[in-house]
Order: structure tokens, then sequence, then C-alpha cells
């Protein structure tokens, strides 16, 4: 039988564990509209437009490095990633 204490640190891990899963996905969506910023981005150098090009990959990378930083803060709270 669980003690108050044991139900209460249950209640806290899966409230974690819901945040960090919020976070992940989070993290493919950025993930995914940088890959869809990268290819607007080829669409623009081709068409010999570099400043909407420029745009784009800044855009780009800025939603990739928020990926990574939302990663290594999963990792560093313990929440493995594939």
């Amino acid at each position: 039988m669980k003690t108050y204490f044991d139900k209460k640190t249950d209640e806290i891990k899966s409230y974690w564990y819901k945040r960090c899963e919020k976070l992940l996905k989070k993290c493919e969506k950025l993930e995914s509209e940088a890959d869809k910023l990268n290819e607007k981005a080829e669409e623009h150098l081709s068409n010999g437009n570099e400043l909407e090009w420029e745009e784009a990959i800044k855009e780009a990378i800025e939603k990739e490095n928020y990926a990574l930083g939302i990663k290594e803060a999963l990792k560093e709270l313990g929440f493995f990633l594939e």
C-alpha cells in the first residue's frame, strides 16, 4: 500500500514526465519548421533571391538552436532521448 508521500511523489513524477513530453513535441515541431525553412531558403537561392535566402536561413538556424537547447535541457533533467 502506498503512503501519502509515495502518492505525491508519483504525482510529481507524472507531472514532470508530461511536461517533458510536451517540450519534446515542441522540439519536434521546431525541427519540422526549420526543415521547411531550409527548403524555402534553397528555393530562394535557386531563384537568386539572396535576401530572402538569408532571412530564411537565419530563422531556420534560430529554430534549430532552440530545439537543440530544449533537447539539452531535457537530457540534463534525465529525460532520455532516442
